[in-house]
């Protein structure tokens, strides 16, 4: 007798077929169902990007500038929206002029390349640097994108943005600082994050209109840690001396540098509104409000 694969009702079915069936039905079916959906499908989306879409922006001084999703691009087998604007901004930083975001389903990334690597270097072995860290060999950890948004986003959400460590000492071959250093290596390492977090729901009025439910995003730099340590040739009470003389002001100097890193990061207060994005932000200008914007 032949056997039908396709029955027309469910009690046909032994019992384990049957609920594999539906597992297969509904995995290919709707992602909602596996619990997989898009942020967009399951809050609001406070940073469209669609290529097309563009929004425009009048600083404190009466000058406008607009960012637009101008490309698709892919990175390193990634998807990337890339954003222009216009006029061009005055960033020292090489991928703010051209800034890259990638949206997946728990964060909102933009890419940094080694570009802010490269900046920190530049500061540490550049004229306004910490002056004995010159005298130093040192090495920046961190990583290539910044996580600007953290999904779901809600109210008084905190997240790490960003980790910055920075390591160096006497002890790689370098002339040493200071005289008692000759027979004493002295090695440091400071570790820096930045760190966001969500505001309340409030509402913002522009020249663009009135905005409901927007969340208030704040990037805030702090020190985790600054250790210095020393170990070489003389004694316990030497290296314990150098360190008291020395490593207070080590790690002062870290901090100073840390603090000259930040405004070249780019990273603003700033105020989504839901399908809308950034209505308001707090620049180095001053605040600059939303006058125009059209989503694709």
């Amino acid at each position: 007798m032949k056997r039908s694969f396709l029955p027309v009702t469910n009690r046909w079915l032994p019992a384990t077929t049957f609920l594999l069936i539906l597992l297969i039905t509904a995995c290919g079916n709707n992602q909602e169902i596996t619990g997989v959906t898009a942020p967009h499908e399951t809050e609001p989306n406070y940073y469209p990007m669609s290529v097309g879409s563009r929004w425009v922006y009048r600083n404190p001084d009466g000058s406008e500038w607009t960012r637009e999703v101008t490309e698709t691009e892919f990175i390193a087998s990634r998807k990337y929206q890339i954003f222009s604007y216009s006029p061009p901004r005055d960033y020292q930083l090489e991928y703010l002029n051209r800034p890259a975001y990638e949206a997946t389903y728990s964060h909102l990334l933009l890419f940094a390349g080694n570009e802010a690597r490269r900046m920190m270097e530049e500061v540490i072995y550049g004229t306004d640097a910490v002056p004995f860290l010159t005298s130093f060999k040192t090495t920046v950890d961190m990583g290539r994108s910044f996580v600007l948004l953290r999904f779901p986003l809600y109210p008084e959400k905190t997240w790490e943005t960003l980790n910055i460590k920075l390591t160096g000492g006497s002890s790689y071959g370098h002339q040493p600082p200071w005289p008692e250093l000759q027979r004493q290596d002295l090695s440091f390492e400071a570790v820096w994050v930045v760190s966001a977090s969500a505001g309340q729901l409030e509402s913002v009025n522009t020249p663009a209109g009135a905005f409901e439910d927007c969340l208030m995003i704040e990037y805030q730099p702090k020190q985790q840690s600054a250790e210095v340590s020393a170990h070489g040739r003389s004694n316990a009470d030497l290296r314990e001396a150098l360190l008291r003389t020395r490593g207070k002001g080590i790690r002062e100097n870290l901090s100073t540098l840390f603090a000259s890193v930040m405004p070249k990061l780019g990273l603003e207060t700033v105020w989504l509104a839901p399908g809308v994005g950034p209505v308001k932000m707090d620049t180095p200008d001053g605040i600059a409000e939303l006058i125009d914007y059209e989503i694709k």
